[in-house]
């Protein structure tokens, strides 16, 4: 049988999935964990800057820890696992559309707070997986929380999420003639 909620209301079918023996995690049953996914958090929109509209997309997984607790290593495994795979940069099709737009996901994250809430007191604590663990970072307030949670701020390192566009770009000129004769020089912006 799965281990039973420590505290807190189950959903329904979380209560369901705990009393089934046949999906429980017991030494008998080995290599076999199920995790409840917290929260997914998506933001779509388009981005403005000099060389036009640029549409980015961020999401990331978020297991919420409170009253201090930690996540067991069977956990933790886990989670590393969806890290892993859900970090990436690509361009993403959506169905019913054609046109591919950027995704960057940004992986698992953990929240551990002192209480229920974040409002219930300091530390709050942010986590990211890393080759040797879980690196904690203080969060200074909720306002601090909020713009990581909007993806304001990177997820991964605390700093104002760039969504500069990284790209060389080189003025170059050439002389065209014009229909009616005229000479002029044309300057072109060319982006790599």
């Amino acid at each position: 049988m799965t281990r039973q909620r420590a505290y807190g209301d189950d959903t329904p079918f979380g209560a369901w999935i705990r009393s089934v023996p046949e999906l429980g995690s017991a030494i008998h049953q080995a290599a076999f964990t199920i995790n409840d996914a917290d929260w997914i958090l998506h933001k779509y929109t388009t981005h403005g800057d000099g060389l036009g509209l640029r549409e980015v997309q961020h999401v990331m997984f978020l297991e919420v820890k409170t009253n201090n607790a930690e996540s067991s290593k069977h956990q933790l495994d886990t989670l590393w696992t969806i890290d892993r795979v859900f970090h990436y940069r690509q361009k993403v099709t959506f169905p019913g559309e054609n046109k591919p737009r950027s995704v960057w996901a940004h992986g698992v994250h953990i929240l551990r707070l002192t209480g229920l809430r974040p409002d219930d007191g300091l530390p709050i604590k942010w986590g990211s997986l890393t080759q040797n663990g879980v690196v904690y970072r203080d969060i200074e307030n909720d306002q601090e929380l909020i713009s990581i949670l909007r993806f304001d701020i990177d997820p991964e390192d605390g700093l104002k999420l760039s969504l500069r566009r990284h790209h060389k770009t080189q003025l170059l000129e050439r002389e065209v003639i014009w229909p009616i004769g005229f000479r002029v020089t044309e300057i072109i912006t060319q982006r790599s």
